[in-house]
């Protein structure tokens, strides 16, 4: 059961990257995916997911991605990443995410990583960088996506957005939660982000 729900977890994402032009343009689906054996990690926020996110009949790859969490969830080794000093206590209570595909992921690769992360409505995920080239997409939800240079974007269910290595980023969820799959690709796979004092 636990790896069939694993299994069913990584067709969802891969179902959702070949939809997602975005996607497949920024990195190729990796090659070399070998199933790994990751504790499970509980985190609070993960309660707070299935409450903004319920599963749903609605169809479509994104809530398809969103339902195939739920059958995995206590499998999964959820992470916060940051100190509470760092983000706040709200923040590490209300929000969470995964690694699926990485060097660290329940499936591990060497080529790349895709995550999905969890913010709750009201939090800020304050300026940070990492070496990594990243791309957004939001599965469900809204968020404005801040990066340094460019417009503060208000991002919604389909949107992408792109972070160079290194380049300084924020999101808020002002008026909405938000579920998130994010890739990387590059330098810096095994590197955690760095949040920048003071923005």
């Amino acid at each position: 059961m636990t790896y069939r729900a694993l299994n069913d977890l990584l067709t969802a994402a891969k179902a959702y990257y070949q939809a997602k032009a975005e996607l497949q343009t920024f990195v190729q689906w990796p090659s070399d995916l070998k199933s790994t054996h990751r504790e499970p990690v509980w985190k609070p926020g993960c309660a707070h997911l299935q409450c903004d996110f319920p599963a749903s009949s609605a169809g479509g790859v994104g809530t398809q991605l969103i339902d195939a969490i739920y059958p995995a969830e206590h499998m999964l080794e959820w992470r916060t990443t940051y100190t509470q000093a760092e983000v706040g206590a709200d923040y590490l209570a209300r929000s969470a995410w995964f690694e699926l595909i990485g060097p660290n992921g329940h499936f591990h690769s060497d080529q790349c990583i895709a995550f999905i992360a969890y913010w709750g409505r009201g939090l800020t995920y304050p300026w940070h960088k990492h070496e990594a080239e990243e791309i957004y997409t939001i599965v469900a939800g809204e968020a404005c996506l801040h990066v340094e240079g460019e417009a503060d974007k208000t991002a919604k269910s389909g949107d992408c957005r792109l972070h160079l290595p290194w380049q300084p980023h924020a999101l808020t969820t002002p008026d909405a939660p938000v579920a998130t799959f994010c890739m990387w690709r590059g330098s810096g796979l095994n590197a955690d982000p760095v949040v920048i004092a003071n923005g």
